[in-house]
């Protein structure tokens, strides 16, 4: 129980409900798009389970994302049309929930090492 109260404290409680939200968005898009396949072709329990699992680790996978951004990008300020920088931060958002069972133990390890004490 420590390790998540240790990994989910040291994340801030806005970013984590608003990744949440995008990835219950995503994986609802998901689930309806599966539900539209004809019965034949319908997957099976393992892409439910990799549905949710990825739902579930989908903020840590989106901290890596932020922090790598964070570290290349830095302060600079970019202006760019509004539709080019929605449709890459849907993409971005998609392709890292497509990912994060991959990505997101980055993300835990990187937070466990943050919040280590000296």
């Amino acid at each position: 129980m420590a390790f998540f109260s240790r990994i989910f404290g040291a994340i801030d409680r806005t970013f984590l409900a608003r990744a949440y939200v995008i990835s219950v968005a995503i994986a609802g898009l998901m689930l309806w798009v599966v539900s539209q396949a004809d019965a034949e072709t319908k997957p099976g329990y393992g892409f439910y389970a990799s549905v949710a699992v990825n739902a579930a680790l989908f903020p840590f996978a989106k901290l890596v994302w932020n922090e790598l951004r964070d570290f290349l990008m830095g302060d600079n300020f970019v202006i760019a049309n509004a539709f080019l920088v929605f449709g890459m931060k849907f993409f971005v958002n998609f392709m890292l929930w497509a990912s994060a069972m991959f990505v997101a133990p980055v993300g835990v390890a990187y937070l466990w090492f943050r919040t280590r004490t000296a």
